[in-house]
């Protein structure tokens, strides 16, 4: 008996059209992933006249509230996946560890889903995405790869990539994890597996570029987002427009739709770009769908990424991208040990003038968890900033250099 919940959430809004048609009538979009992610696009969905239906893979979750359909199972378990898509018009992800059975399964089913899982078995694996750009002649860091790691690998590594390299995990990477810098031959992670291996760039910036596509193929992107990291490789600040040249602005827009059209993708994409000491771009990786860096669109553009993203898997017209005052995203990252407690659960949303906080609705806390983010829109990038990282303090969240 699958283990599954009805809810209606509160933060649920329905529209003219969903109040004045029967639930069969109700366009349905199933969201592979029960995350803050999840969550968002749920929010997103009523106001556009759409039910959800939710596969989480624990109870409680963070679409708990927002969802209209929850079932707790497995995203590698092709039972529990297609019993959340069946009687869904679409099928989306928030997250892209869908198990490969489950993507064949529903390729099989005939139930329209975006991004296309061709696509997301694609982007997956870094080793892949990094062959798809070189089939495509996109600029990216020198790289190569290996399918088995060992320390005798590095004198050959070291002679085609320089000093030092990087080694990343060709799948299941995120937040730092699966990213490892390579010094001498004991730097190398044996166990990452299959593992991509790439150039030190020099970097200036990097950009989180968004970009949506729709069925209909009309495409758009966002002002390009810069990314501050955290130690080891998690976002900590999110900053739009980037503080970059206007010229490096109007390419990395070009590029990423680029990118996004020749992968034949459909709905909301990130694409991370380095910008290096000489301002050339170079594609490092791609998620196929709605990302943390693109939170702050939220408050800070018309449409938000979440919306945007239902609007391009269903084939409505794209929403405006502009961001008309700088808008900084941050991180609430959690300094405490794993399955401490925390206030994470209880609290909504709330603002006030100088910035938004939102939580993610998780039970307990882990060493630099996500519990939530912090958004400040203002006139200038700085103000915004240094609004965000009050807010932090307030909190008795980690805020940026401690």
């Amino acid at each position: 008996m699958p283990l599954a919940v009805l809810r209606y959430g509160r933060a649920r809004q329905y529209n003219e059209c969903m109040n004045n048609n029967t639930q069969s009538d109700v366009p349905t979009v199933a969201i592979l992933g029960g995350g803050q992610l999840g969550a968002y696009l749920c929010q997103a969905a009523g106001p556009l006249g759409f039910r959800t239906r939710v596969l989480a893979t624990s109870a409680p979750s963070s679409v708990d509230d927002d969802a209209d359909y929850i079932h707790v199972g497995a995203l590698d378990t092709v039972d529990d996946v297609m019993h959340v898509a069946n009687g869904a018009d679409v099928v989306t992800y928030e997250i892209e560890s869908i198990g490969p059975a489950c993507l064949d399964a529903l390729e099989a089913s005939g139930i329209e889903v975006h991004p296309a899982p061709d696509v997301l078995k694609t982007l997956q694996n870094k080793v892949s995405q990094r062959a798809f750009y070189a089939a495509h002649n996109f600029p990216s860091p020198r790289w190569t790869s290996r399918d088995t790691v060992t320390t005798e690998c590095f004198d050959a590594l070291a002679d085609e990539l320089g000093m030092p390299f990087v080694q990343k995990a060709a799948t299941g990477g995120y937040d730092g994890k699966g990213v490892q810098v390579v010094r001498q031959p004991s730097d190398l992670r044996l166990d990452f597996g299959q593992s991509l291996f790439e150039e030190l760039v020099p970097l200036k910036n990097e950009l989180g570029m968004l970009v949506a596509r729709s069925t209909t193929g009309e495409t758009c992107a966002y002002p390009p987002v810069e990314m501050r990291f955290w130690g080891d490789n998690i976002l900590d600040v999110a900053v739009c427009p980037a503080e970059i040249p206007k010229n490096l602005h109007e390419r990395a827009m070009q590029l990423a739709m680029d990118v996004v059209s020749a992968l034949d993708g459909v709905g909301l994409f990130c694409l991370e770009l380095f910008v290096d000491t000489d301002e050339q771009l170079l594609t490092n990786e791609i998620a196929a769908r709605v990302h943390n860096s693109g939170h702050l669109t939220i408050e800070g553009s018309e449409t938000s990424q979440f919306e945007q993203h239902l609007r391009a898997i269903s084939g409505m017209p794209l929403g405006p991208t502009t961001v008309p005052r700088p808008a900084v995203m941050k991180n609430l990252l959690s300094k405490l040990l794993p399955g401490t407690p925390g206030p994470f659960g209880a609290q909504p949303a709330h603002s006030d003038a100088s910035a938004t906080v939102h939580w993610y609705m998780k039970p307990d806390a882990k060493p630099l968890r996500k519990m939530g983010h912090i958004t400040a829109v203002a006139d200038q990038v700085g103000d915004a900033i240094a609004a965000a990282e009050s807010r932090t303090t307030q909190l008795g969240f980690t805020t940026s250099g401690e």
